[in-house]
């Protein structure tokens, strides 16, 4: 029998093998993965950066995110314009090398779901109604306001 060695003196990455064993992972979601997992942490996060270093076209690496999320791999957070400090509404994409570790966080999630929007939802309501329906278009809106 062959051996086969492999020497790794630099420029490798050491990650859980859960996510390449688990047989409910596509390949491309595995792959996919694996190069988020490879990246540094102070790197740009986004479809088109990914997209930039990987053969597949956005639409490819959204499908493996969409994979990714469905498994427990990934958690999507939606921040609210005050949570954010920005003003704006922001997401942040949790990545997880086992989907175990994310379940806390997805039930914190669907609690804040289940909670009332806060008020700055409501006043991009308000903005976006005016801007494009007018008040008399929408009055089960205006209760909200």
């Amino acid at each position: 029998m062959p051996v086969m060695r492999v020497n790794k003196n630099k420029n490798y990455t050491t990650m859980s093998n859960v996510h390449l064993r688990d047989l409910n992972l596509s390949l491309k979601a595995r792959g996919l993965l694996s190069t988020i997992l490879s990246l540094p942490d102070n790197w740009n996060y986004s479809i088109g950066g990914i997209a930039a270093i990987c053969k597949e076209n956005e639409t490819c690496i959204k499908s493996g995110l969409k994979e990714l999320k469905e498994a427990g791999y990934m958690v999507v957070e939606k921040l609210y314009s005050d949570e954010s400090g920005t003003g704006k509404f922001k997401y942040v994409y949790n990545i997880f090398e086992n989907p175990d570790d994310s379940k806390e966080l997805r039930e914190r999630i669907e609690k804040r779901k289940l909670s009332a929007p806060p008020e700055a939802e409501i006043h991009l309501w308000k903005v976006y109604l005016w801007k494009f329906q007018g008040w008399k278009s929408y009055p089960y809106i205006k209760v909200l306001i």
